[in-house]
């Protein structure tokens, strides 16, 4: 008998879905490793306010001879 995790008999659209699901359960254990501390809501989605600006902060604007 094949166990239940054999995916030489399941279906594509059942091979599929499973892929999905293991898809869903890394995003959310990196997501659960990224959040802290634990009362933290798990984060799934991208992080906002910490990436650096595109374009340096420092940076005066272009000079424009008219």
């Amino acid at each position: 008998m094949a166990a239940a995790t054999d995916n030489s008999r399941a279906s594509p659209k059942t091979r599929t879905r499973r892929r999905g699901a293991a898809t869903l359960d890394a995003r959310l254990d990196l997501a659960l490793a990224h959040t802290f501390p634990a009362s933290d809501p798990v984060a799934v989605g991208h992080p906002t306010g910490t990436e650096p600006p595109s374009r340096p902060v420092d940076r005066w604007p272009p000079i424009i001879d008219g």
